[in-house]
């Protein structure tokens, strides 16, 4: 069984909902790895946040996409405050 890259995980999301869960769930893992001194990368080091995919019937980018990091026709993800447990969010267009 080939497990696959965080990289992949992000390219399998089929909605934005279960991108923002993938991110959120990788965010934890490297968190514990972090903890137990495993793991020296970040997010941004494991997959490319510049191009993450985007969802919707017609994929169109907000007006402004500052602080965006991927979107469907009624909501996006942005980055999420540190102290909550789910870094990423989604919120409305």
């Amino acid at each position: 069984m080939n497990e696959l890259t965080p990289q992949q995980r992000v390219n399998e999301s089929t909605t934005l909902l279960d991108l923002c869960n993938t991110l959120n769930n990788l965010r934890r893992e490297i968190y514990e790895a972090k903890q137990a001194g495993e793991h020296p990368l970040d997010l941004d080091d494991i997959i490319d946040l510049s191009d993450l995919p985007t969802f919707g019937e017609n994929r169109n980018a907000p007006i402004h996409t500052h602080g965006i990091f991927s979107w469907d026709d009624k909501a996006c993800i942005i980055e999420g405050s540190e102290f909550i447990d789910d870094w990423w969010e989604i919120t409305s267009r």
